[in-house]
């Protein structure tokens, strides 16, 4: 997108009150922008949170790795920036000895806030509850994949301490796409968004509001992650109201919901065949 546009979103999520940016330096151009942004707008500290993806396996190229994470971290040393935090993108890495080293080396002497792991399986989750230093955890969490709500994950980082991050809220755009976009999809998944949409409808609600209020209301999440296209779809995002008041859906749908085997919402499932 233009410059303009990104920066109009970074403009509304601080209006919004939204004062931490998930990010990477595999996500194309975008800390690069956001640290012009920062430094644009020195006033609007953000907190940010990025990620170390392909450490080496060689425990001797570890350190250089993280030394040249930091070396071309635009955030690193930018005094706008209200902290620093980092994520391994790679789970596996949270069983490196060596690499937890140099986390807690980097936290020790103030160049990093916080660290953690972005999870995908629900072992590697639960086996970092018992990281006493990870502090962070970002999982996939929606409307159509409770699973790490429904198998006691959540609850279980939650009284462990860790921050939980919660990401796919939309399920990767499929929850916001256009009903009569959406084709060959998992009838049953199908089935579920058209009931969903019928009932929000009548309610002035989209889809979107109730995923929001489904991930606001987990109990144990202390963060949603969203990703927005441009700031008129960040500012219809009401979270106060959503956190609130209650979305009225029968019990039977929201059990449906909650016992759903998310499998097959993940998009290589079903992004080839939307018309």
């Amino acid at each position: 997108m233009p410059e303009s546009e990104a920066f109009a979103i970074l403009d509304a999520a601080w209006e919004m009150g939204i004062t931490t940016l998930d990010t990477s330096p595999d996500y194309g151009i975008a800390e690069a922008r956001i640290a012009k942004y920062m430094k644009d707008n020195p006033s609007k500290r953000f907190h940010i949170i990025s990620k170390i993806k392909n450490i080496p396996a060689a425990a001797g190229d570890v350190q250089g790795c993280f030394q040249d994470w930091f070396d071309n971290c635009p955030f690193h040393g930018l005094n706008s920036c209200a902290s620093l935090s980092i994520l391994l993108h790679r789970e596996t890495d949270i069983y490196r000895e060596d690499v937890l080293n140099e986390l807690d080396a980097a936290v020790d002497v103030g160049k990093l806030y916080k660290w953690g792991v972005s999870v995908y399986g629900e072992n590697v989750a639960r086996d970092a509850a018992k990281i006493d230093n990870c502090a962070l955890v970002q999982l996939p969490f929606g409307v159509l994949n409770q699973s790490f709500g429904r198998n006691g994950v959540i609850d279980l980082l939650s009284k462990a301490k860790k921050s939980v991050m919660v990401r796919s809220i939309f399920s990767q755009g499929l929850l916001l796409m256009p009903l009569k976009k959406i084709a060959k999809i998992d009838e049953q998944i199908v089935n579920l968004i058209w009931q969903l949409n019928g009932y929000l409808k009548s309610q002035d609600r989209a889809l979107s509001d109730f995923a929001i209020f489904t991930a606001l209301n987990e109990f144990g999440v202390s963060n949603i992650v969203l990703g927005a296209d441009n700031a008129s779809q960040m500012r219809k995002w009401n979270f106060e109201n959503l956190a609130a008041n209650h979305v009225n859906v029968p019990k039977d749908l929201l059990l449906h919901l909650r016992l759903f085997d998310g499998d097959q919402s993940k998009p290589h499932k079903w992004n080839h065949t939307v018309l």
